[in-house]
């Protein structure tokens, strides 16, 4: 896989698996899952953020 057209793939993959886990783990009414996956969710949707703006700041200069 070329890493340079898809730079944040694996991200991409958490976010999903952990999205798909907010919905089991409210299905299954367990709230310290659902809140565990939450907060794992926002973390990689941080550092997804976070690397972009990382990225364009280094292609600019």
């Amino acid at each position: 896989m070329n890493f340079d057209n898809y730079p944040y793939f694996y991200y991409n993959v958490y976010g999903a698996s952990s999205f798909i886990s907010i919905g089991i783990c409210i299905l299954e009414k367990t709230l310290a899952g659902t809140l565990i996956c939450f907060c794992l969710f926002c973390g990689i949707w941080f550092l997804k953020s976070h690397k972009k703006k990382k990225v364009l700041h280094v292609t600019e200069n």
